[in-house]
This record gives structure tokens, sequence and C-alpha cells, in this order.
């Protein structure tokens, strides 16, 4: 038997749904898989959007990461002056492993840009391999860059 959808949790949401209605039948068909729900995405189709994927930083050290928060005013980054946009980029990264743990983002199109985040934590992806990433210019995703290079640069200084 295999259950897909709200039922099977852990969380509702229609894309989470899709992922396990396909993961139930590559399991029916014979492949040896199994769901991965470390990253999943969240988003409020509000104005402005909300998005986010992992851990906040008190949920991070609660289970005993050592999380630290960046945060960027979107609205004083390069995409905030030429678009008027308005909002902002945080992410909680693990001090140890310098990985990031959980991302939000508020504004335009944060349903788009969270998916970066998703993939590095997902992926467990060294904060130093995100800072060095090229992102087009003037982007939200170029302002996640930038939050992912000043992380990387303070968690660097004794």
């Amino acid at each position: 038997m295999y259950v897909a959808g709200d039922p099977a949790g852990p969380e509702m949401h229609t894309h989470v749904s899709h992922y396990q209605g396909d993961l139930a039948a590559r399991i029916a068909l014979g492949e040896d898989a199994r769901p991965d729900y470390r990253a999943i995405p969240r988003a409020l189709y509000t104005d402005p959007e909300i998005a986010s994927v992992g851990l906040l930083a008190e949920e991070a050290r609660e289970r005993g990461i050592d999380a630290v928060e960046f945060s960027v005013n979107l609205a004083e980054t390069a995409r905030g002056f030429t678009a008027e946009a308005e909002g902002h980029i945080s992410v909680v990264v693990d001090r140890g492993s310098q990985t990031v743990v959980g991302a939000f983002v508020a504004g335009p199109a944060a349903s788009e840009l969270i998916h970066e985040a998703v993939l590095a934590v997902k992926l467990r992806t060294p904060l130093k391999v995100l800072a060095d990433t090229i992102h087009a210019f003037p982007t939200a995703a170029r302002a996640m860059g930038t939050l992912f290079a000043e992380a990387a640069q303070a968690l660097e200084r004794p």
C-alpha cells in the first residue's frame, strides 16, 4: 500500500503531494527510493510573497546547531533600487559545517527565489561554494548571493 498527499505528511503542500505521488509510482515500479524531506519549500502567495525552507535560527539552536542568521533588506540592494522592490532575505547558517540550514524571503517572486536555498539545504552545499556562485545582476538572487558571500566572510573571521 502506498500513501501520498496530506495523510502521508510531513507537511500539507501540493508540491509535497506531487513529490510523494511520483515517489510512490517509482517505488511501485520497483525502484529503491526513499523520501527526502530535508528541504521542503514553503510559499505564501500574498503581496508580497513569502517563502522559506529549513529551520529558523531558534529551531536550529534547539536541535543543537550553532546557528547564526544573516539578513539583507531587499530595498537596499540593486534590485530594490531598480525595481522599487521591498522585502528581506535571511539565511540561517550552521557555523560548524558552514552550510545553510534555513532561508526566508519576503518580497516579489519569493516563491521563485527560494529554490537556490532549497538546493543549498538539500545538498548541504558549503557556504564558500554558494558565495563563489555567479548571480545575474541586478536580481534578488544576486542579493541572496551577496548574503552568502557576507556570511562566508563573517564566519572566516576569528
